[in-house]
């Protein structure tokens, strides 16, 4: 082989090799994107801001400090109304006072919508992070009010970065005869201190005699803040930080 066809040869060899490096690279990178896609839910980093400063939470919070801070917010606002507000996942600017998402209701298509949530009993297991509630979620499905029982729920801090509420399957009906389970699953990203608004992703979904499910974006509205403990760094609630 001529000095000519074997550099030909090698620069061949050496694109199809980066093609195949490209090709797996571009695999991957759709591969991830596509799991975020399948999970609303998911969250990289809670931000908790006050005033102007803001900190990611593992920054400003230890878990436990975060719990307490959680438990104080929830027993403060127990049985109270607390607003749902859609907004924007970047500007946090409230777009609505509802979520909304389209449910099939038997042959009759149209909005099960909610505008808030209240919370009862809440209860701290400190060992596993979790505060332990029942929950009252009203629903509507074409601006007609649902009959839902109330629902067992929880708020679990797994980390810093990882706070999650869900509300468990519970019994919902519309004008007596459509039957349905109904679910609620928030994951956190925001906590602005100064305002007693959590923000987070959410989905919601039906099952029975309605089906459908939606997600989002929005703000729960706590309508009675606390005084949150000053955050800072070295963390708060934690002792002896290096």
């Amino acid at each position: 082989m001529n000095t000519r066809a074997f550099f030909i040869s090698l620069v061949t060899t050496s694109l199809i090799f980066i093609s195949h490096i490209s090709s797996a690279e571009q695999q991957s990178v759709d591969k991830k994107q596509s799991k975020q896609k399948s999970d609303p839910l998911k969250v990289e980093q809670i931000n908790i801001c006050s005033g102007e400063q803001c900190l990611p939470a593992d920054k400003a919070y230890t878990t436990e400090a975060l719990l307490t801070q959680f438990q104080q917010l929830f027993k403060t606002n127990e049985g109270a109304q607390i607003g749902f507000c859609k907004a924007d996942n970047k500007t946090r600017e409230c777009k609505a006072k509802k979520v909304c998402h389209f449910v099939m209701g038997g042959i009759i298509p149209g909005s099960g919508c909610a505008k808030g949530i209240s919370f009862h009993a809440p209860e701290v297991n400190s060992q596993t992070a979790e505060i332990n509630m029942t929950a009252d979620m009203p629903l509507t499905f074409i601006k007609t009010p649902l009959a839902c029982t109330t629902a067992e729920s929880r708020l679990s801090i797994r980390s810093a970065n990882d706070i999650r509420l869900e509300l468990k399957p519970h019994f919902c009906s519309w004008m007596v005869v459509g039957a349905m389970t109904a679910k609620f699953s928030f994951a956190v990203d925001f906590i602005n201190l100064e305002r007693g608004e959590i923000g987070g992703y959410w989905k919601h979904s039906v099952k029975g005699t309605g089906l459908g499910s939606g997600s989002g974006y929005l703000l729960l509205q706590f309508p009675t803040n606390i005084a949150w403990q000053a955050f800072h760094t070295p963390l708060v609630g934690q002792a002896n930080p290096q």
